[in-house]
């Protein structure tokens, strides 16, 4: 392939054929990384626009399969890099407040059921769970972007938030029956 000669109307043609043969190829090497169909088929999109931008300096030194695979693994590594830096800082902005909160507190303001509640679960569990319940209840985070944080699957977030809100539920009856009933 001469790239110098290169027209707008066959790097289209280069780049659909590229794409139709190789998008399922891309999409597995992807998936080996990211574990999810619907992200590995995103990330393959985007290592075609690089490759796209990157069409013209392919010398044709190697096979395209070889130079598509090298995009989408250091790509796919990227993406990750980036995922990580995103939870690390979540998780710090999370425990700053968390931190912040906890200050709050110890300036005497009496605090609400729902506080005292979260305090004494937070007492008695481990300090993942605590986090857990920080995000969950305080920042109202869903449990997609609390699994994310914890590096976790979705379904663990919710396993660990149903008994954590049960044992809630029952601290909150405990207190419902110690609180007097007025006329």
């Amino acid at each position: 392939m001469n790239t110098t000669t290169l027209t707008t109307e066959t790097f289209a043609q280069d780049i659909t054929q590229l794409y139709s043969r190789y998008r399922d190829f891309v999409a597995r090497v992807c998936l080996r990384y990211v574990q999810n169909r619907d992200e590995a088929d995103d990330l393959a999109q985007e290592v075609f626009l690089k490759a796209g931008n990157a069409w013209q300096d392919f010398a044709g030194q190697s096979q395209p399969s070889t130079w598509l695979y090298r995009i989408a693994v250091n790509h796919c590594l990227d993406s990750m890099r980036q995922k990580k830096r995103q939870r690390d800082l979540i998780a710090s902005y999370a425990l700053t407040l968390e931190e912040n909160a906890d200050e709050e507190n110890e300036t005497g303001d009496t605090p609400s059921a729902m506080r005292r509640i979260l305090e004494r679960l937070r007492a008695e569990m481990d300090p993942v769970d605590g986090q857990i319940v920080y995000l969950r209840f305080e920042l109202g985070l869903t449990h997609d972007a609390i699994a994310e944080i914890r590096g976790v699957s979705r379904v663990a977030i919710t396993k660990r938030l149903a008994k954590i809100e049960a044992r809630a539920r029952e601290f909150y009856a405990e207190s419902n029956e110690s609180t007097p009933e007025y006329a």
